[in-house]
């Protein structure tokens, strides 16, 4: 499973492109260059642990946004509560209301 921690996906992420800069730095080294840099299977894994990184960074950003807002949400909801509640309760009156009574249906009489 793995890490929901940003820190360690941040370590994760720079490690990641310090393999790839330094995969990059070995092929141009032994000459080779552009679609055959491409091609490798070595740096194309190391692209994609990178790529997955930042990914997963993002959704965790996405994540504690999300949270940030539903706890907001939360908050505000529950210090309307509490204002409604204490201005029920200085007000006096409050409480149920009086049940206004329901008209009732007229009955419709029977043919013989």
């Amino acid at each position: 499973m793995g890490s929901v921690s940003s820190d360690i996906r941040l370590k994760q992420k720079e490690k990641a492109a310090s393999a790839v800069e330094a995969r990059v730095a070995f092929l141009t080294e032994k000459g080779i260059t552009g679609a055959a840099q491409k091609k490798d299977p070595t740096l194309r894994r190391l692209q994609a642990q990178l790529q997955k990184a930042k990914q997963r960074l993002e959704a965790i950003k996405k994540r504690d946004d999300h949270v940030k807002q539903t706890a907001e949400k939360i908050k505000a909801e529950r210090q309307k509560a509490k204002a409604k509640a204490a201005q029920k309760k200085a007000g006096g009156k409050g409480g149920k209301k009086a049940a206004a009574p329901k008209p009732q249906a007229k009955k419709k009489a029977k043919k013989k």
